[in-house]
């Protein structure tokens, strides 16, 4: 996560609020701030949820990074 913010802030000026260019930008940008965060929400999840079935867990792992994309997708939506 640290070194993709840092990848964004080398793109622009500091101090300006500068819009991403195009929606690979916005992509990449929600996977750094939230992808990574729908990985660790999934770890987390299957630790407690321990009576899932491995075919379940197999799909929660397998979308864990859509998960965090969708939260900060509908973070930036709100604003």
């Amino acid at each position: 996560m640290a070194k993709g913010m840092a990848h964004f802030q080398s793109r622009f000026q500091f101090g300006e609020i500068t819009p991403l260019e195009n929606e690979e930008d916005l992509e990449e940008y929600c996977y750094f701030v939230a992808g990574v965060v729908g990985e660790m929400f999934v770890i987390f999840f299957l630790l407690k949820l321990t009576f899932l079935p491995e075919s379940a867990q197999i799909i929660m792992k397998k979308n864990a990074v859509s998960f965090g994309l969708g939260l900060q997708m509908t973070n930036i939506s709100k604003e």
